[in-house]
């Protein structure tokens, strides 16, 4: 059976989500994609329909958003 989120692109709004997430690719040993972005960002709207098409055509993997300005954990990574 499908799950739910397969091709779909999930936004982690908290950092329970974001590791959840993250927790459930690991388990899963799925591929993860992450679309680090900003919501005044041109280029990252731009590339927003395309990352969306990725997640449909890619259903074995799993497709995360963040908005740096938003999760400010992320850091940790040294997103900027």
């Amino acid at each position: 059976m499908a799950h739910e989120q397969e091709g779909q692109v999930i936004n982690c709004h908290t950092v329970v989500s974001w590791n959840d997430h993250l927790q459930k690719g690991f388990e899963s040993k799925k591929l993860i994609v992450v679309d680090f972005l900003a919501a005044w960002c041109a280029p990252c709207r731009l590339i927003e329909p395309i990352f969306n098409e990725l997640a449909r055509k890619m259903p074995y993997a799993i497709f995360l958003k963040v908005d740096v300005n938003e999760l400010k954990v992320i850091k940790v990574y040294m997103i900027k």
